[in-house]
């Protein structure tokens, strides 16, 4: 085998380390979360008319955007708001939860993402109510929320969950959270990184040189 042919191929090799080390790279890069908007609307059943469970709603800057950098398994939780159970009476009032009052206790929230996804997406939740007093022991109000599972890109994964409240007490404020994990990284980023097209020539050259070399030796 000729020194240049020897030559050709320890440049080619070293150019497709060099290319594999770089996308290696690009894909183990951070995702980037951007969260634009937020938003929380309360079910029919809630109001402060009869036959309805009162229920405030309070926002956390809905314009505020939320932004996280994560890695494969790694979560992000940033505060959407606030609901507060204000049913008839206050805190120190014999307060109750009647049976026409539990219908149409859902719950929804809005996200707008400009990144790793662009659009709008809703979760939702469940609440269920106990009938009786508010002011026992016991939960008389459950808001459950469904987890969102998000793809993005060749293989890009993100959870979106909420924390589920729990009130047990009328005239009690709660947090409302939101949580993103990213569950796998994907395979081909944006702005992934491309071999060069002369490390694909010298790519080419050294097979060519290597199937050279072998003839000769046959």
């Amino acid at each position: 085998m000729s020194k240049r042919i020897q030559l050709a191929i320890r440049q080619a090799a070293a150019a497709v380390a060099w290319s594999l080390s770089a996308a290696t790279a690009a894909i183990a890069a951070p995702v980037h979360f951007d969260v634009q908007a937020t938003a929380l609307a309360l079910g029919p059943g809630y109001g402060s008319t009869a036959g309805r469970l009162g229920m405030q709603v309070s926002l956390t800057d809905a314009s505020l955007h939320h932004l996280a950098d994560l890695a494969t398994g790694q979560s992000f939780s940033f505060e959407v708001g606030s609901l507060k159970l204000k049913d008839e009476g206050g805190a120190s009032s014999n307060a109750t939860i009647d049976a026409n009052e539990t219908d149409g206790l859902e719950v929804s929230a809005s996200f707008v993402f400009s990144n790793p996804v662009s659009d709008s997406y809703f979760v939702t939740a469940t609440g269920t109510a106990t009938t009786g007093g508010i002011n026992d022991a016991g939960v008389d109000l459950s808001i459950a929320w469904n987890p969102l599972l998000l793809d993005f890109g060749i293989g890009g994964q993100f959870r979106l969950t909420m924390n589920t409240l729990n009130f047990t007490l009328n005239d009690q404020t709660l947090q409302q959270y939101a949580t993103l994990t990213l569950v796998s990284e994907p395979v081909s980023p944006p702005n992934n990184a491309v071999p060069e097209p002369g490390s694909l020539a010298l790519t080419g050259l050294a097979l060519a040189g290597l199937a050279f070399a072998r003839r000769r030796q046959q």
